[in-house]
């Protein structure tokens, strides 16, 4: 398992907090964030994430995920 996909995998879990999550995702080059976004699909899909799932991260500011599954977005 690469770096992207365990820290995926942990954040995932909950095993490392959102706000880790979000600031190892902003110190990304946009070429690592594109890759990322890329390596969470098979996540979002697995857990049969929903439009509403990323809008109620959304209100909750928990942009790491609704970026990753809102249609239309990055």
């Amino acid at each position: 398992m690469d770096e992207r996909a365990l820290m995926l995998n942990q954040l995932a879990q909950g095993l490392r907090p959102v706000p880790a999550g979000i600031a190892w995702f902003g110190g990304l080059d946009a070429e690592e964030q594109s890759a990322v976004l890329r390596d969470l699909r098979p996540f979002c899909v697995q857990a049969r994430a929903t439009r509403e799932d990323a809008l109620t991260d959304a209100r909750r500011r928990e942009r790491f995920c609704t970026v990753a599954v809102t249609p239309g977005t990055g």
